[in-house]
C-alpha cells in the first residue's frame, strides 16, 4: 500500500514538474501578451549571480569540513562545487528544508523526483544549521515561492512557477538546455515575467541569501525581438484556453514539437494549416456557402475579399458628373439681361472658377482613393488593419517554406508565424461573441466590415 501511494504521488510530481495549473488571471494576462506583445511588454530582472557567495559559500565550507573529517561524500568536489551554486539547487535546498521536517513518505516522495547529484549533496548538509542561519529567508520562501508537490527546476526558456506568479530564465544566457551557470565566474542573468511582482519576490529572496548583486527590474517594450523572446515559452501553456477543436490542438502540439526540435520550416507549414482552417471557417460562416476545395492559404484569403467586393461593390461611391454644371452656366451667360450685364459676366466667371475648383478637388480625392486601394489591393475586409498585415506576413512565410524560397527560415520567423496565427484565432473568437447571429447573413457581414474597417462610413 505504501509503495503504491509513493508511486502515485511520485507520478503526480513528475507530471507537474515546475508547472502547475496557471491561475485564471495569469492565463488572461498571457493571452493579452500573445495577442499584442509590444503593447503588453515584458518585465526583466537583471542581476549578477554570485556563484559561490552567500548561502553557496556556507554550504561549500560545511562540505569541505566534512571532507577533512574523512566523512564520505559520494561525489567529487568539482561536481558539488558546481552544483551548489546553481539556480535550481537553491530552490531545491529550501524545498528540502521543508520536506525534511515531514516524516516518512512525504520526504521520500520529494527525493524520488530530484536529480541524484542534488539529492546526494542535500543528504550531507546540516539542514538545522541552514534553517537557523537563513530562518528569515526560509520563511519568505515558504510564503511567496514554494509550491507543494512540485520540483522547481529552472530550465532555459521554460516557465518556472512560484506561489506568487511565474518567471522564465532567459535562453540568451544559457550554454545548454538544462540551464545553468556551471563555471565559477559570476554571470549576468535575466529572468523574464509579464508583471514585476514575481521578479520582486525572487530579487528579495536572492538578496536575503546573498546570491545576487547589481540587480534591477525594468519593463521592455522594444526592440521587438526582445519583447517576443518569451513567446514560445508561454504559448504552449495557454493555447488550450482559446482553442477547443481537437484537430487544431493536435496541430499546435505538432508545431510546438517541431519548434523545439528546430524544424522551423515544418513548424511554419503546420501553423499555416491551422490558419487555413480558420480562414475557411470564417469564409463559410460569413458567406454561408462551402469554400471551394483545394485552395491554399493565400487563395482563401483572396477569396474572402473578392466575394465581399462582388457583394457590396454597388455601395462604393461613384464619382459625380460635373459637366452638366458647365451647361447651366453657359445658359445663364447667354440670357439677354440689359441691366447689370457686367455684373452678370463677373458672376459667370466666378461660377466657372468654383466649378473648376470642385472638379480638380474631386479628381484629386478619387485618385487618392484609387491609389490607396491599389496599394492595399483590398476594397472590403472583415479584418482590421493590423490583422491584415499579420495574415499577409503569415502567407509569405508559409509560401517561403512551401516553394523552397531562398529566404532564411529560423526560430524567430517560426515564432512570428505562430504570433500571426494566434492573433487571427483570438480575433475570430471575439468576433463570434460580438456578432448578432439573429440578423441575416448580409447584415452580419456588413456589421463585421463596419466594426473592423468602417468602409461603409467612408
Amino acid at each position: 500500500m505504501i509503495s503504491l501511494r509513493r508511486e502515485r504521488l511520485s507520478e503526480r510530481i513528475w507530471k507537474r514538474g515546475n508547472i502547475s495549473k496557471l491561475k485564471e488571471e495569469d492565463i488572461n494576462h498571457v493571452c493579452s501578451y500573445l495577442e499584442n506583445p509590444t503593447k503588453t511588454g515584458i518585465w526583466v530582472l537583471n542581476f549578477k549571480w554570485n556563484g559561490l557567495e552567500g548561502i553557496s559559500k556556507f554550504i561549500k565550507t560545511e562540505l569541505e569540513e566534512k571532507s577533512k573529517d574523512n566523512k564520505k561524500i559520494s561525489i567529487g568536489k568539482k561536481e558539488w562545487t558546481e552544483d551548489i551554486k546553481r539556480l535550481t539547487f537553491i530552490f531545491r535546498l529550501f524545498d528540502y528544508v521543508y520536506y525534511s521536517e515531514k516524516r516518512g513518505e512525504d520526504k521520500l516522495f520529494y527525493l524520488d523526483n530530484i536529480d541524484t547529484g542534488d539529492r546526494l549533496i542535500l543528504e550531507k548538509i546540516n539542514i538545522e544549521e541552514i534553517k537557523k542561519e537563513y530562518s528569515e529567508a526560509f520563511e519568505y520562501f515558504m510564503d511567496n515561492i514554494h509550491l507543494e508537490n512540485s520540483d522547481m527546476k529552472i530550465v532555459g526558456g521554460k516557465i518556472t512557477q512560484i506561489k506568487s506568479g511565474f518567471f522564465i530564465y532567459s535562453e540568451n544566457f544559457i550554454d545548454d538546455e538544462d540551464e545553468e551557470l556551471k563555471d565559477e565566474n559570476d554571470k549576468i542573468v535575466d529572468l523574464i515575467s509579464l508583471s514585476p511582482k514575481p521578479l520582486e519576490i525572487i530579487e528579495t529572496f536572492y538578496k536575503m541569501i546573498n546570491k545576487i548583486s547589481d540587480s534591477k527590474i525594468i519593463p521592455i517594450y522594444s526592440p521587438e525581438e526582445e519583447v517576443f523572446s518569451p513567446y514560445f515559452s508561454l504559448f504552449p501553456l495557454v493555447y488550450n484556453s482559446f482553442v477547443n477543436n481537437k484537430n487544431i490542438r493536435r496541430l499546435f502540439e505538432k508545431s510546438i514539437s517541431e519548434y523545439e526540435s528546430r524544424e522551423y520550416s515544418n513548424c511554419i507549414n503546420t501553423i499555416g494549416q491551422i490558419a487555413e482552417d480558420y480562414l475557411i471557417q470564417i469564409y463559410e460562416t460569413l458567406f454561408r456557402k462551402i469554400c471551394p476545395k483545394g485552395l491554399g492559404l493565400g487563395q482563401v484569403y483572396d477569396l474572402i475579399h473578392s466575394d465581399m467586393t462582388k457583394q457590396f461593390k454597388e455601395n462604393l461611391p461613384i464619382e459625380p458628373k460635373i459637366e452638366k454644371l458647365y451647361k447651366s452656366i453657359q445658359n445663364f451667360s447667354e440670357e439677354k439681361t440689359p441691366i447689370n450685364s457686367e455684373e452678370n459676366k463677373e458672376v459667370v466667371i466666378l461660377l466657372r472658377d468654383i466649378v473648376n475648383f470642385i472638379k480638380e478637388n474631386n479628381s484629386y480625392i478619387y485618385k487618392k482613393i484609387k491609389s490607396i486601394n491599389k496599394k492595399e489591393r483590398i476594397t472590403f475586409s472583415v479584418f482590421p488593419s493590423l490583422l491584415r498585415e499579420n495574415i499577409s506576413e503569415l502567407i509569405k512565410k508559409r509560401n517561403s517554406t512551401s516553394h523552397r524560397s531562398r529566404i532564411p527560415i529560423g526560430g524567430y520567423e517560426a515564432l512570428r508565424t505562430v504570433y500571426c496565427c494566434v492573433t487571427l484565432i483570438l480575433w475570430w473568437n471575439k468576433e463570434k461573441q460580438t456578432i448578432k447571429w439573429k440578423e441575416n447573413s448580409e447584415e452580419i457581414l456588413k456589421d463585421v466590415i463596419n466594426r473592423n474597417v468602417g468602409i461603409f462610413n467612408l
